[in-house]
């Protein structure tokens, strides 16, 4: 019965995220309006999400059996793709400091900012194990 209920939670989130993935939001230049935008956008997608900021190793580590989505908010910082996570919030020393776009955003610039759903295998406790990403480009 939990496997139905994770199969079928697993396949709303991919239909929600196809739904919006072309979404684009307005956002101002501070930090707090852009987690005010990706909270509209997990509105939408009925989403429990875990900021970067707020997510712990322990989480990640210790989730066999949940559903784990952390929200990552991050710039771009050159045309090769390269990001910077700012809403890391002391996370750095675990990698958070660093994010890439290619390969997942199209027609991306320096400076842009971008708010990134990655979704952790649950059947796993791998703390690289992202099953599922999506990245929304918030317009300036």
């Amino acid at each position: 019965m939990k496997k139905i209920i994770r199969v079928a939670l697993m396949i709303v989130v991919v239909f929600a995220a196809l739904v919006y993935n072309n979404q684009h939001i307005e956002a101002k230049s501070c930090l707090s309006d852009y987690r005010k935008q990706a909270r509209v956008i997990e509105k939408k997608m009925k989403l429990t999400v875990i900021d970067t900021s707020k997510l712990t190793i322990e989480q990640i580590t210790h989730r066999r059996g949940k559903v784990l989505i952390e929200r990552v908010i991050g710039r771009v910082k050159n045309a090769k793709g390269d990001g910077k996570v700012i809403n890391a919030g002391g996370n750095e020393e675990y990698g958070y400091g660093y994010i890439c776009y290619k390969g997942y955003i199209k027609d991306f610039q320096p400076g842009d900012v971008i708010v990134s759903y990655l979704l952790y295998n649950p059947e796993t406790e791998w703390h690289d194990d992202i099953i599922a990403r999506w990245d929304y480009k918030l317009e300036k």
